[in-house]
C-alpha cells in the first residue's frame, strides 16, 4: 500500500487543502484499515484495478501547515507529498519518518 497528497487550491488563503489517494489496497480488511487511519478526512472518490485493488481518494483542510506535517508524519503507511509540478517533496512522511537513522 502506498499514499500520495498534494495540495490544492482553496478560495480561503488561510487554510491549508490536501488530496490523499491511497492505492495497492488489498482486501476488505485492509480498506477498513485505511478508513480507521483517515478518520476526519471526506471520501473523495473510490475506485478499483483489475488487480482487485482498491483505490481510495480523500479531501481534508488544516489550519495550519504544521497540523497537515505533523498528521502527516503520523500516517501508517507509506506517504509521499507531491510538489505542484508533481514531483515529490523530499520530506519523510507516513512510515518513512518513523523509521530510527542507521
Amino acid at each position: 500500500m502506498q499514499a500520495v497528497a498534494w495540495r490544492t487550491q482553496t478560495e480561503n488563503k488561510k487554510e491549508f487543502s490536501y488530496r490523499l489517494q491511497v492505492e495497492g489496497i488489498k482486501g476488505i480488511r485492509a480498506k477498513n484499515r485505511v478508513l480507521k487511519s483517515v478518520d476526519g478526512w471526506r471520501s473523495a472518490g473510490e475506485g478499483h484495478t483489475r488487480r482487485k485493488e482498491y483505490i481510495l481518494l480523500f479531501s481534508r483542510n488544516f489550519n495550519t501547515l504544521k497540523s497537515w506535517l505533523k498528521w502527516a508524519k503520523g500516517f501508517p503507511y507509506e506517504l509521499v507529498e507531491l510538489k505542484l509540478d508533481g514531483t515529490p517533496k523530499p520530506t519523510k512522511l507516513g512510515i518513512a519518518a518513523k523509521k530510527p537513522k542507521p
